[in-house]
């Protein structure tokens, strides 16, 4: 007794250990879908014999409507010939009612038209031919014979002439291929006189496309019969064949005075149907299954993506978790953890910008060591001094110089115009370019508005700094592009996007990987200038925890710097 308690805990332990959705689903299967399919198929096995009538009845109905079709299909067929015993062209040109050239072009001419109509109005019409009981009158081409070109035996021909309204002759040639042709007597437009033998040979596919649904029958005649087996017909001369599980079904086509008759094994057949009927019980069983399994997923997956989230949570980048926001008991659980991740990175960032001022204090001190002014006299004194005496180069590199130091020194870390950031950074870029000459290559270019766009100073210069340090091993001509584009295109409304990218010597995987961690690292590791990193994390500082740097490289391909920053101002960081 104590083994079997034992055991049962394992398996209820074991149970209780597996993920809310798998339980859901089997309870699903245990309480729902078994049992409904026992019923199921109790159910069928009880109602087989009214299944198995209705069965019957309804391959009985579509046998009747088909044949209802190949009889109107052969009315309409037979009304051709009833057109051409009403056109009086047909029976005054039988009649050898012509006397001149003239006229007899006009009669062909409205022959050859009759024939062309009367083809063309029905689908199932092959050709049309006219036999002439008299040999006087002008044939035309295959359209219009003599009598004795009819292969027909006297007998036939006799038979043809005295039934009013027609016979139709079915013929299987040795290719198996059933040939019908349908012969009617042409009269006088008075019906005293037989002109001829209208022949309308008729397209064998009338009975194939009008039993499409089946794939063997038997036509069944006093002249003849016929099978067809998956579009082979051949001549039938025995008799139905007949046994315990076959049923015979047949029905009558009048105008042919025959019958089509069609053998079915109802349970072979209806094998098929059963198969089908619970193919569909268990097609729909899955689909509820499916919708069973949605509507608990409805809150056992909200649960799944927060424990995720808070799994895969960095300790030094706590982030919301963001849902839609709903009112249940789910609902009220994330709204206290993202009340708590706020609450626990207030308390980095407090550390995060006491670091930030202590850097910027020893920033300062260093700045403090240099006298500026006396530095700009200085400069103001060569530039004067190279204009006195012509040299514009010299002239304008010593300005653009004094303008660089101008704004390195003068700048506090508060938030500076992008457009001054981007200028400083254009000056910078023209002090490698008096030295390299053709073999530096710069574009800069802004697809957007950047007018009203503020960010923290320093950020593209050691960006562009990085470049020359690093880029430019073994490389004896660089190119560098700094392009400025609307966040949209990333779809990231309200931003813009700096990228700036260079044909250097690029970076290896691990050395990419590695620089990616430490931009990661929320540490402010102490170095003689403003790096990457430092760049990085007074970015995040400035805009939020979406923005900063990416990187991409390649071993001599070169590198893409990727900078986010937002189009509108934030006061964060100069109230810190």
């Amino acid at each position: 007794m104590n083994k079997i308690n034992d055991y049962f805990h394992k398996l209820l332990r074991k149970f209780m250990n597996t993920k809310i959705s798998f339980k859901v689903m089997l309870g699903y299967i245990c309480i729902v879908i078994i049992p409904t399919t026992l019923f199921s198929i109790v159910f069928q096995q009880q109602n087989h014999r009214a299944l198995m009538q209705n069965y019957l009845d309804m391959e009985q109905h579509s046998l009747d409507l088909n044949c209802q079709n190949v009889n109107s299909k052969l009315h309409q067929i037979c009304s051709v010939s009833d057109y051409f015993n009403s056109n009086l062209s047909v029976t005054n040109y039988l009649s050898k009612d012509y006397t001149t050239s003239e006229s007899i072009y006009a009669y062909i001419k409205d022959l050859k038209g009759l024939y062309t109509y009367a083809v063309n109005v029905n689908d199932y019409v092959n050709n049309i031919i006219v036999y002439s009981n008299s040999n006087q009158v002008l044939t035309i081409n295959n359209r219009l014979q003599n009598m004795a070109n009819l292969s027909l035996d006297a007998k036939t021909i006799q038979q043809i002439q005295d039934t009013f309204n027609g016979i139709w002759i079915f013929e299987i040639t040795d290719t198996n291929e059933l040939l019908i042709n349908y012969y009617s007597t042409i009269y006088s437009k008075n019906y005293d006189k037989k002109l001829g033998i209208i022949k309308i040979q008729v397209d064998s596919n009338l009975f194939s496309d009008s039993f499409s649904s089946v794939s063997q029958f038997v036509y069944k005649s006093d002249n003849f019969n016929f099978i067809y087996d998956r579009g082979v017909y051949e001549t039938y001369n025995n008799s139905l064949s007949s046994g315990k599980n076959l049923v015979a079904l047949d029905s009558s086509v009048q105008i042919l005075n025959g019958s089509i008759i069609h053998i079915i094994n109802p349970n072979k057949e209806f094998s098929y149907f059963n198969i089908k009927l619970i193919g569909i019980f268990i097609l729909c069983f899955l689909i509820l299954s499916f919708l069973y399994y949605f509507l608990f997923s409805a809150f056992t997956l909200r649960l799944l993506k927060l424990s995720s989230h808070m799994k895969g949570s960095h300790p030094d980048n706590l982030q919301h978790y963001r849902e839609s926001s709903y009112q249940d008991e789910i609902g009220v659980l994330i709204l206290s953890y993202n009340s708590m991740v706020d609450k626990i990175n207030d308390l980095i960032h407090s550390v995060f910008v006491f670091e930030l001022q202590k850097k910027d204090a020893e920033f300062y001190a260093l700045y403090a060591q240099i006298q500026p002014h006396f530095l700009f006299n200085i400069l103001e004194n060569i530039h004067m001094s190279a204009e006195k005496h012509n040299d514009e180069e010299t002239s304008t590199m010593i300005e653009r110089l004094g303008k660089f130091m101008r704004y390195n020194l003068n700048k506090k870390p508060t938030p500076v115009e992008f457009l001054q950031e981007l200028e400083h950074t254009r000056d910078y870029l023209d002090f490698y370019k008096y030295r390299m000459g053709d073999l530096l290559d710069i574009q800069i270019a802004s697809f957007t508005e950047i007018e009203a766009v503020k960010c923290p100073c320093f950020t593209l210069q050691p960006i562009i700094e990085n470049i020359f340090t690093h880029a430019q091993k073994n490389k004896t001509y660089l190119k560098i592009s700094i392009f400025i584009k609307d966040g949209s295109i990333y779809n990231r409304s309200g931003d813009i996007v700096v990228e700036i990218k260079d044909n250097g010597y690029g970076m290896t995987k691990i050395e990419l990987a590695d620089l990616q961690t430490k931009l990661q690292q929320s540490d402010y590791e102490s170095n003689k200038h403003i790096g990457l990193n430092n760049v990085n994390q007074r970015l995040l500082y400035f805009y939020g925890p979406e923005y900063g740097i990416k990187v991409s490289s390649k071993r001599n391909k070169g590198t893409v710097v990727t900078i986010f920053m937002k189009k509108t101002y934030s006061s964060s960081f100069e109230d810190a």
